[in-house]
């Protein structure tokens, strides 16, 4: 049958995200590099392949393009969270600089 290739590579995509979305949950940003690869192994082999014109892999492909793109939603959103702690920390860390300059010539100017 023609498309069991297929099959066989979009549930590996499948197991994929699967394992992407542990990763991203418990920050294993290792874990994610090599998923990232085994990503585009598969992505690179399902091209290689062709189309398939089999009607019954349609489900199939339809949840993965919904699982692929929500890991997607999750990395970015978390993206956007981690770049929104970071400017916070360093805003925090500059105000606490200047206050410490103020406190410095402060002290000096108080002598």
């Amino acid at each position: 049958m023609q498309s069991e290739p297929h099959e066989s590579l979009f549930r590996r995509l499948l197991d994929i995200t699967s394992k992407a979305r542990r990763a991203a949950h418990e920050v294993d940003i290792d874990a994610l590099i090599l998923l990232t690869k085994e990503h585009d192994y598969v992505m690179d082999k399902l091209n290689r392949t062709g189309f398939s014109k089999d009607p019954d892999l349609l489900d199939l492909v339809k949840e993965v393009h919904d699982q692929v793109g929500g890991i997607i939603a999750e990395i970015r959103k978390r993206r956007d969270e981690i770049g929104r702690e970071l400017r916070t920390f360093v805003e925090r860390k500059r105000m606490a600089g200047a206050y410490a300059q103020n406190a410095w010539s402060a002290t000096i100017c108080s002598k």
